[in-house]
């Protein structure tokens, strides 16, 4: 698994994170907040939103997955959500913490208002990579985006949004059917006017169906004042909007400066999984962010926090993974060559023959701290664990002796390989590089050969990375 991704330059517009501003850069990996690679004199615009200035959406939702799907199709516009009160039952179903628990017919109407304020945004034109930044990427483009990411932050829109849920809840399918068969008509309405009666037909579609009915609502900028009926919070919400950044909008690096690289070298799929994942993460971030009460639950933030380290964790460890293997099979045979006294060269590649008092000959990356070994999950082995991993020949008289040394017995992604001469005296023979040896593989091999009239005696010793740890099966 090689090769490299290829990110957009410009991608869909992603949450407002603490500490972003306009140029802040982004890492197109993780989400995380980097330097930024522009100068600082850059000018700024304020712009109207092209998008409808207020919107609203009353829906009926029955399962989980409509609540997720409803999350992700709503998730460019930032859509909030009050998650702390509410969590998905392990039968599909909704729970409001420390209340019912839904263990029986359910169903949840959710509503969203929101609308959109002014967007500050960098003057294109203005925009220039920094003397710095310059510098970097002309060195190492790699070390820029270390430094630097990936992205910048382009525009901030500022919004004010406002999202309620009402789980309903009873003992039989036949009543929730019925209720909303009651309250559906102003359900299907997307005028916030019209929902002025709806608490009354609200109460009046419980009393006929016998539901139970829990309400949460969320806002965005918090609410000063709390009481009162959810419709009246609403239109008071409205007459007093104020807005709050809550999205943003990314440009690569490229469009200031060409000669940014615009793929990033790992296996486009890994990327993938990775980007989805940091995606999920920085999704619940957000969703903390606009939860108050939730960062009040110290339990509940302390298992959310708990959890978004591990994923964190094992994900560098798979990034870290992906990066070394690149890097080794990135390598050539005329690298490998270039290390050694290489004693004579022909058409299955370069020999390099055995020396008094040095035992081994290594290619690749063989050495690593315990720290190291964790992060990379390095698994070694010698030639005595594998018949194909020794040569082990007596003389034969006037014969010149071949063989070769293989890993086809691993399963796993070989970062770094030692070839062991078992005798010291200088007479072993010669061990062969291949033009087309290459690290980064799940094989190797590599060819040994004695003197005429004399034996031989080689091993290989083998540092590689287990496909199950490769792919994040474990740490």
């Amino acid at each position: 698994m090689t090769g490299s991704a290829a990110i957009p330059r410009s991608p869909l517009p992603s949450f407002y994170l603490d500490g972003m501003r306009l140029s802040t850069g982004i890492d197109a990996i993780t989400g995380e907040v980097t330097k930024s690679a522009l100068s600082n004199d850059f000018k700024k615009v304020s712009v109207t939103h092209s998008q409808e200035s207020e919107t609203f959406a009353c829906r009926i939702l029955d399962t989980t997955q409509q609540v997720e799907a409803e999350l992700a199709a709503s998730s460019s516009s930032s859509v909030t959500f009050p998650v702390s009160a509410m969590t998905a039952g392990v039968n599909g179903t909704f729970d409001f913490p420390n209340t019912s628990s839904s263990t029986s017919a359910v169903c949840v109407i959710m509503l969203d208002w929101q609308r959109f304020g002014m967007a500050e945004r960098i003057l294109d034109s203005s925009a220039r990579l920094s003397s710095e930044a310059c510098a970097a990427l002309r060195d190492n483009p790699e070390s820029f985006r270390l430094e630097y990411g990936d992205y910048f932050v382009h525009e901030i829109t500022h919004m004010a949004k406002f999202s309620a849920i009402w789980k309903v809840t009873s003992d039989t399918l036949s009543s929730i059917t019925e209720f909303k068969h009651a309250i559906s008509d102003p359900i299907a309405t997307a005028d916030v006017a019209v929902f002025t009666g709806f608490p009354a037909k609200l109460k009046r579609a419980q009393e006929i169906s016998n539901v139970s009915i829990e309400l949460s609502y969320q806002t965005m900028p918090e609410l000063k004042s709390k009481g009162g009926d959810v419709f009246e919070l609403l239109q008071n919400f409205r007459k007093a909007t104020t807005f709050v950044p809550v999205e943003v909008q990314l440009l690569h690096y490229s469009v200031v400066d060409p000669s940014v690289p615009t793929d990033i070298n790992m296996d486009p799929d890994l990327y993938c999984r990775i980007h989805e994942a940091f995606s999920d993460v920085r999704f619940v971030l957000f969703l903390i962010g606009i939860a108050p009460e939730f960062d009040r639950n110290p339990e509940a933030f302390r298992d959310a926090i708990e959890e978004l380290g591990r994923m964190r964790a094992q994900l560098l460890f798979r990034l870290r993974r992906q990066e070394l293997v690149t890097e080794m099979h990135s390598r050539t045979y005329f690298d490998y060559k270039r290390q050694f006294a290489v004693d004579h060269e022909n058409e299955h590649g370069a020999w390099i023959r055995s020396q008094q008092n040095a035992r081994e000959f290594a290619l690749g990356r063989t050495s690593y701290t315990n720290e190291e070994l964790r992060t990379y999950g390095i698994v070694s082995k010698e030639g005595e664990c594998s018949t194909s991993m020794e040569v082990h020949v007596d003389k034969a008289l006037f014969q010149q002796q071949i063989g070769a040394l293989t890993t086809s017995a691993i399963d796993g992604y070989i970062v770094g390989i030692v070839v062991v001469s078992c005798r010291d005296n200088g007479r072993n023979g010669w061990w062969c590089i291949h033009p087309d040896f290459a690290l980064g593989t799940k094989k190797v091999q590599v060819g040994v050969k004695s003197e005429r009239t004399r034996g031989m005696h080689w091993r290989l010793r083998v540092y590689y990375i287990p496909s199950g740890r490769y792919d994040g099966d474990d740490e």
